[in-house]
């Protein structure tokens, strides 16, 4: 809908606002200041990956609207966030862009080398 008057130019023009998908992410074992990084620098980096989704960090909930076939790759990406977190208690940039680029056979392939190397570690 654009609304003028005679002989002037557009006054403004409003757009059918469709319905966002929204996706609601809760950290429960894990706190949400050392997963969010200092400054918030792992949820900008989230959102440089996902420029396409509005993402919003709060308390300990991270929450996502969008399209729903990015919010599924979104939360998929996140669940392995996630997991790499609670293995290591520890997410680096270096880390996020990998499991943020993978596919994510890679990912799990890596965290079993991990976890065999563990175990040798442990167990020689």
């Amino acid at each position: 809908l654009i609304l003028k008057r005679k002989g002037s130019k557009n006054l403004f023009t409003l757009k059918k606002l469709l319905p966002l998908n929204e996706l609601v992410l809760e950290l429960e074992e894990i706190a949400p200041k050392e997963f969010f990084g200092p400054q918030n620098i792992n949820i900008e980096l989230l959102k440089r990956y996902f420029p396409k989704l509005k993402i919003v960090a709060r308390g300990n909930k991270i929450t996502a609207f969008g399209d729903e076939e990015l919010l599924e790759e979104f939360d998929k990406r996140m669940e392995m966030l996630f997991n790499h977190f609670s293995s290591f208690n520890k997410l680096d940039e270096n880390m996020i862009e990998r499991i943020l680029t993978s596919d994510s056979g890679f990912y799990f392939q890596y965290l079993a080398r991990v976890f065999h190397f563990l175990v040798a570690l442990i167990f020689d």
